[in-house]
């Protein structure tokens, strides 16, 4: 009003471009308000992108210390596996050595006397039986 009065502006000037100031005017505050709701949303879907990056930073975490458990369980495993294992080969080798020593005594001197190399005579089919016997034995051992 004070604008007419003095003359800066004409007397019809308001009325005529009221409606395209009023339009000016919406236009600027819509454009505040989309882009504060433009920014709203960009910090919304940062801090929902954050928190995605850190479920997935917490389950990887999680899933690498449970491979690291089963790891060390599977490696604890594989020990004991590998002693049980030379515990076994050690037992059969001893097992192995203690009966064929005493075979490899009763065999000899009965190959011997087989063999004609003993003059005094012992029933032959003791021997014999004694001999196949012996053998039988330490094929099995042999087997193991």
């Amino acid at each position: 009003m004070l604008l007419k009065i003095s003359g800066l502006l004409p007397s019809n000037f308001l009325t005529e471009n009221i409606f395209i100031i009023g339009i000016a005017i919406a236009t600027v505050l819509l454009s505040l308000g989309l882009a504060d709701l433009i920014n709203s949303m960009r910090d919304e879907k940062e801090k929902a992108q954050a928190k995605v990056l850190r479920i997935q930073k917490e389950a990887t975490e999680n899933l690498e210390k449970k491979v690291n458990e089963r790891t060390r369980e599977l490696k604890v495993a594989n020990e004991k596996l590998k002693e049980i294992d030379r515990i076994k080969s050690n037992f059969f080798a001893n097992v192995s050595h203690e009966i064929r020593t005493p075979l490899t005594l009763m065999l000899s001197p009965i190959e011997s006397y087989l063999q004609g190399d003993y003059k005094k005579e012992i029933s032959r089919d003791f021997f014999e039986n004694l001999y196949r016997n012996s053998l039988r034995l330490l094929k099995l051992i042999n087997n193991l």
